[in-house]
């Protein structure tokens, strides 16, 4: 019977030769055998990269990350999935993260390149040039007090990771490029620069504000160009020895899955107090996966323990922030945070969070509940109105 080590070198040997699919099924029986070598998903995420099924080129490289964060290589290939999905923004700031780990890496290099490029020839196609040269000039001035007083930007006043963001951009326009990813950013720019209607030319709606609809009559977004050119032939990796740190982190991380599995399923049992045990067990080997904290307010959720929720979904933003957590993890966190105050009949600060959590990530789920809040609150006030006249 073949080993894990055995597969994958003949994967590797399907990949030199240019059969990918062959070494994406190699690759895959490795991973059944071994499936916490990292290796073994970045060498799959090359092969998938190379066949551009880059959605599952993605999720192996985030996997590679999530296995080896220290791994320079894990970020090259997320990025380079990135690149292929044309988001350009995330694909600066993952191979930014790669450069802090190895400064002096050609491939991270080039792929930062690759992107800022994209970038800006993109932003050419849609009729403002190169952003970078016009930052400084947006960000002048009471940048706030125009922020507050443009409809689409004034929410996200309420959040001080936000302003915190837009000072930093003032104090160094270089910043612009390190919160690309961060949606509300690229709209105050546009919003700074007198351009609040390109939201609506964003291809697929993704710079649109929450809530916005398309404008009738207004014409088809241009479709979008492809990329300059693929991804680089990427090579496989051999695995790197692992230390015995390593090798103990591995081992925890290990652990608290197998600890977060057994809370899951004691959630779906309805065990609830026998879930939390479980997912406490999992943050006290993993302290920094957020995901942990997330299930376990929704166990707090089901319970009716609405203030223990909030509390952990608080502390779920915290990890997920000071981690860079995956967004739609914040905003899950953010959006459970809103569920919450709304069952505690407190609307102003559902509605709040409801909107923290679309600028993280846009989620019909937490649009139609913020829809029907605001509805709501709308009759609330009437009916208060009313009642004092």
């Amino acid at each position: 019977m073949s080993t894990a080590n055995d597969l994958k070198t003949q994967g590797n040997a399907a990949f030199a030769a240019g059969n990918h699919e062959e070494a994406v099924k190699l690759f895959t029986q490795a991973i059944e055998l071994d499936p916490t070598n990292h290796v073994l998903y970045s060498n799959r995420s090359a092969s998938l990269s190379s066949l551009k099924k880059f959605d599952e080129a993605l999720k192996d490289a985030e996997k590679t990350i999530e296995i080896k964060q220290d791994w320079p290589k894990g970020y090259s290939r997320k990025g380079a999935a990135q690149l292929g999905l044309r988001q350009y923004a995330e694909a600066c700031e993952t191979f930014e993260a790669g450069l802090k780990l190895d400064p002096n890496n050609a491939p991270l290099k080039k792929g930062l390149a690759d992107a800022e490029a994209a970038i800006n020839k993109e932003a050419e196609g849609m009729g403002f040039g190169n952003i970078g040269s016009k930052v400084k000039g947006a960000f002048e001035g009471d940048v706030i007090a125009k922020l507050a007083a443009n409809p689409t930007t004034a929410a996200y006043i309420a959040d001080a990771s936000f302003v915190a963001k837009i000072k930093a951009i003032q104090a160094d326009p270089n910043k612009m490029r390190e919160y690309a990813d961060d949606q509300r950013i690229t709209m105050a720019l546009f919003a700074l620069m007198g351009m609040g209607d390109m939201f609506s030319q964003m291809p697929g709606g993704a710079g649109a504000p929450p809530g916005a609809e398309p404008q009738a009559g207004s014409p088809p977004p241009a479709p979008k160009a492809e990329p300059e050119s693929a991804p680089d032939k990427m090579e496989v990796d051999e695995p790197a020895e692992l230390t015995e740190e390593d090798k103990e982190a591995k081992a925890k991380k290990e652990q608290a899955e197998a600890a977060k599995a057994k809370g899951n399923a004691a959630y779906k049992a309805r065990k609830f107090e026998e879930a939390l045990e479980h997912y406490d067990q999992a943050i006290e080997l993993n302290p920094a996966d957020i995901t942990y904290y997330n299930n376990k307010a929704a166990v707090y959720f089901e319970m009716g323990k609405y203030d223990e929720c909030i509390e952990t979904g608080d502390q779920a933003y915290e990890v997920g922030r000071e981690n860079r957590a995956e967004y739609k993890h914040i905003a899950k966190a953010l959006g459970r945070i809103g569920s919450a105050y709304s069952k505690k009949d407190d609307y102003e600060s559902a509605i709040k969070y409801y909107n923290r959590s679309l600028a993280e990530q846009r989620s019909a789920d937490v649009l139609n509940k913020l829809r029907a809040l605001e509805k709501l609150q709308k009759q609330r006030e009437e009916d208060a109105y009313r009642d004092a006249d």
